[in-house]
């Protein structure tokens, strides 16, 4: 998975979420100013981030989590990869403590090795 940051917003559309096939879902910055995702696949909103510079921030996280994992060369340098991603975005308060949050799900799938 691949997150787009949009340089310039198409409406309310700040981002794009880009798999294999193509562009999936979307990042939307609503009037409170907080960006959430929507995926085509169901009617769920998730919380991303409080701002558009926040979602900005743990787009740059998840493109360095990329880079370490692809240049991983064992199970302990991935899990070092999941950890530095976590940390990261705990910095950034944007993992939810309940696991309701964009960020708190994407997490869960890289410590099951699923991202």
């Amino acid at each position: 998975m691949e997150i787009v940051v949009l340089l310039e917003p198409e409406g309310r559309v700040v981002g794009r979420e880009i798999q294999v096939n193509g562009p999936e879902g979307e990042f939307t910055l609503e009037a409170d100013g907080t960006v959430v995702y929507r995926s085509p696949y169901d009617d769920e909103t998730w919380y991303v981030a409080p701002s558009a510079k926040e979602f900005q921030l743990s787009a740059e996280c998840w493109r360095r989590y990329g880079e370490r994992i692809r240049g991983a060369r064992s199970e302990s340098e991935e899990a070092d990869a999941v950890a530095k991603l976590r940390a990261e975005l705990e910095h950034l308060a944007l993992l939810g403590p309940d696991g309701s949050s964009f960020w708190s799900a994407i997490v869960e799938q890289t410590e099951h090795g699923l991202l």
